[in-house]
């Protein structure tokens, strides 16, 4: 399974360059994710421009990200995620109701002593709607059912339930507001009320105030409807496994960091009053990774280790 999940990265990145030499043709949207090494914002407003023809509605998008964090106390931490979206028919006009899967490989670099497993797997497969209902009012939903697992745990303990419901409000097109609640799929936080702001303040700063990684963003560089943004962001991240320990028993993990990013992101010209650019979008960030803490469902105690580093990479088309 490891070798598959490898090979499927390793395949959507060629993928990805190809498209992006060729063209600017897709469109990327958020998602409810829970993984062990970054978590992309859970509410952001799905392109919904009356221009887009028939056919832009209808294309798949997809996203592959991988991350690192060197060892810091002897454990070091690697993930890969490669998630696809497929809009369906628009029944009741743009946009369409979007089907979504992903697959998720996080792997533990530690001691023995730590007895923690070496690969965690994540795979999702559901779906989301965004419905406006007036030029101010937009309505989202998003539900998802994930199996966290080291594979070898399969048991109730590797299900997980995640989504959530969103009312936005933009009282004018440079500025979103968002209020609803998530369901997270991890133990320590499994409901989370969710609020919001993403703001527009001028042509070259952006502020997007939303949970788990809030970004501000600066623009430094347009042409050719191409944009270079620079940001500063952070908040945490994480997610709940189940496993099986050394001794075989079945067990459950939790775990959660804090982290404080620099970033640079290649898009085409955002659209005023959506947040995540159609087409082919880049994303480089370094960041500093606190808080990293390990909770178990059993008796065991947790396990804190040290800062470290964060290198980010991401493709979305």
């Amino acid at each position: 399974m490891k070798a598959l999940l490898l090979s499927l990265s390793l395949a959507g990145l060629y993928a990805c360059t190809l498209a992006s030499a060729a063209a600017q043709e897709a469109e990327s949207s958020g998602k409810v994710r829970t993984v062990s090494a970054e978590q992309p914002p859970l509410i952001e407003p799905l392109q919904s421009s009356p221009d887009l023809d028939f056919k832009s509605l209808l294309k798949p998008r997809f996203s592959l990200q991988a991350e690192w964090e060197p060892e810091a106390d002897e454990l070091g931490i690697a993930s890969y995620d490669l998630t696809a979206t497929i809009p369906t028919y628009p029944f009741f006009g743009p946009p369409p109701p979007l089907l979504s899967g992903g697959a998720g490989l996080t792997m533990l670099y530690a001691p023995a002593r730590y007895r923690l497993p070496d690969d965690l797997f994540d795979f999702t497969l559901g779906g989301a709607w965004i419905r406006p209902i007036n030029e101010r009012w937009t309505l989202r939903w998003m539900l998802q059912g994930a199996l966290a697992s080291d594979l070898k745990n399969t048991t109730s303990q590797a299900w997980q339930i995640r989504g959530g419901g969103f009312a936005m409000y933009s009282p004018r097109e440079e500025l979103q507001w968002a209020f609803g609640v998530l369901v997270t799929g991890r133990e320590n936080i499994p409901v989370l009320p969710a609020a919001g702001l993403i703001w527009e303040s001028s042509p070259k700063v952006r502020w997007n105030l939303m949970l788990p990684n809030p970004r501000l963003m600066f623009l430094i560089t347009e042409r050719d409807q191409k944009q270079d943004w620079l940001y500063l962001g952070g908040g945490f991240a994480g997610g709940t496994w189940a496993y099986q320990d050394i001794s075989g028993a079945d067990d459950r993990l939790t775990y959660s960091e804090w982290r404080i990013t620099l970033g640079w992101e290649h898009s085409q010209k955002r659209t005023p009053g959506i947040f995540r650019p159609p087409g082919t979008s880049t994303v480089a960030e370094v960041g500093y990774v606190l808080g990293r803490e390990f909770e178990f469902d059993s008796a065991r105690p947790d396990l804190s280790v040290g800062d470290t580093l964060l290198l980010r990479t991401g493709i979305n088309f």
